[in-house]
């Protein structure tokens, strides 16, 4: 359930992002983003009168900056690329998270979950063989992107996958409140920082956007944390996998984007793969 309702917020968070990413910088979406979250977290836990940032706090600080990186790197995917590419690369998140946790917590990946997992990359190659061969000269929408730009998108998800894993570790030593709030105050910091160069004035409907971004963002960021504290990061992060084909739905009906049939053969083939692995990593 938390699961589910994390990746309907984040869905949400990403149409927000892609209504107004060509009326305000990166810095000032990425600064309400954060901020927001900032407010009503250190609320609960001064409500609460728990520690804001109880020891130790190396986690919490891994946690802040991987989660700022990612966030970033999202928001520029999501400002440059249709936003049913952006879903698509949330499909990457599994295999990340799956290499990052057998590394660092030592979850056991066997050999049918690394051959799904193949599959999975295979199929992430065939959503983008159209880019790479540049066979699309057309005006429709999705296919107007360039390879920089998914680069980002990518290094976006290398830093969500770290940051699976960060969670399932602080989460021994810290509360959920916490985990999150060294997420949103780290995000606030960067991005106020960039922010006061570029800065400019949003209006009253940017202003309603931006507020339903940041809700939207804290609810997600909240249950989000609380499954990886019940769950292993491999299972919880092949669930998550639910907001890309929510994104999707949202970028072909609000935003009037198409799908090539690459694109829905790579999104079978890899969707395919994802699941697979997950099934193979839960039989162990």
């Amino acid at each position: 359930m938390f699961v589910l309702l994390a990746c309907l917020c984040f869905s949400v968070m990403a149409v927000c992002v892609r209504k107004i990413s060509t009326q305000l910088p990166l810095a000032e979406l990425g600064f309400f983003r954060s901020i927001i979250p900032t407010i009503i977290v250190a609320a609960m836990i001064m409500q609460s009168r728990g520690a804001f940032f109880p020891a130790p706090r190396k986690p919490l600080l891994i946690r802040g900056v991987l989660g700022t990186g990612g966030l970033l790197c999202f928001f520029h995917a999501t400002q440059h690329l249709p936003l049913s590419v952006s879903g698509i690369l949330v499909w990457c998140t599994p295999v990340v998270t799956y290499v990052v946790a057998r590394v660092f917590l030592k979850e056991r990946l066997g050999l049918a979950t690394l051959l799904w997992l193949g599959v999975a990359l295979f199929g992430l190659t065939i959503i983008f063989t159209p880019v790479w061969l540049s066979e699309f000269s057309g005006d429709v929408a999705v296919h107007r992107y360039n390879l920089a730009d998914f680069g980002i998108g990518l290094l976006g998800t290398l830093c969500a996958g770290a940051v699976f894993v960060a969670i399932r570790s602080a989460a021994s030593n810290h509360n959920n409140n916490s985990i999150v709030l060294s997420f949103s105050v780290t995000a606030s910091l960067i991005t106020g920082v960039w922010m006061g160069f570029s800065y400019q004035q949003p209006t009253a409907n940017e202003w309603g956007i931006l507020l339903l971004m940041g809700i939207a963002g804290t609810l997600a960021q909240l249950a989000l944390t609380e499954a990886y504290r019940n769950a292993p990061a491999a299972l919880v992060s092949s669930m998550s996998l639910m907001q890309a084909p929510i994104t999707i739905i949202w970028g072909v009906f609000l935003f009037a984007e198409q799908l090539s049939g690459y694109h829905l053969l790579g999104i079978l083939v890899m969707g395919g793969g994802v699941i697979f692995a997950s099934i193979a990593h839960s039989r162990g």
